[in-house]
């Protein structure tokens, strides 16, 4: 149990630190990972035996996200109103993911391989591996460069969308859902119940898009 504890123990350090200290730069998630790196790194605790309880979180991910049904419901009549620019605003967050990943990718010479592994790091974690191996990425790479993203994503958007002045709700929402899945998800939970429905919504639409459209890919090119 001890790896399920530590993530416990980890997780509620990092939320007193940012509540403390009320730091964008402290994101939960990336504080308790931290704890956790440096504990494997200086004791006796080795990546094998704690992952053995810390899977369970990941285990437990599935499910949660189901829960994401009920803000949703709550807001379907924002839905219903805003559905194509939504849909709209997620192909646009799709289409430029992936060409950025491209164009970056190509002009620091990276290997083909590797651009490929790189491309589904917006999707959630499950949805990201498998498109990664349909690409022929690696999926194990893409699985860490998916935890950054998110990390990353819930980090920074409070500061873009104030540099930004975004006011909508909605649009807070489904920009964070459409670039870093579950993990801003998250942080868009705190910014408003609709952020946080709209997230969801974005988080789970550009996974499936994103499947259908490499799934696709693979058939016909």
């Amino acid at each position: 149990m001890i790896g399920l504890i530590l993530t416990l123990v980890y997780y509620v350090i990092a939320l007193q630190l940012k509540k403390r200290f009320k730091s964008p730069l402290l994101n939960p998630v990336l504080v308790a990972v931290a704890f956790l790196i440096m504990t494997i790194i200086w004791t006796p605790l080795d990546y094998d035996t704690y992952i053995k309880g810390g899977k369970l979180i990941g285990d437990a991910l599935g499910p949660v996200v189901v829960l994401l049904a009920l803000p949703l419901y709550r807001h379907r009549d924002a839905i219903k109103t805003y559905f194509a620019p939504i849909v709209i605003g997620i192909l646009v967050s799709i289409s430029s993911s992936v060409l950025v990943i491209i164009g970056l990718g190509t002009l620091f010479g990276l290997d083909l391989q590797l651009i490929k592994t790189l491309i589904p790091k917006s999707i959630t974690t499950p949805m990201a591996m498998e498109v990664s191996s349909m690409l022929g990425g690696l999926s194990d790479i893409t699985v860490i460069v998916v935890i950054i993203t998110g990390i990353l994503g819930a980090t920074i958007a409070p500061i873009i969308m104030k540099l930004a002045k975004t006011k909508s709700d909605i649009a807070k929402g489904i920009a964070i859902g459409s670039a870093s899945h579950g993990i801003g998800t998250s942080k868009a939970m705190e910014m408003s119940g609709q952020a946080g429905a709209m997230s969801g919504l974005a988080m789970g639409l550009t996974g499936v898009i994103f499947v259908l459209l490499t799934s696709l890919y693979v058939l016909f090119i």
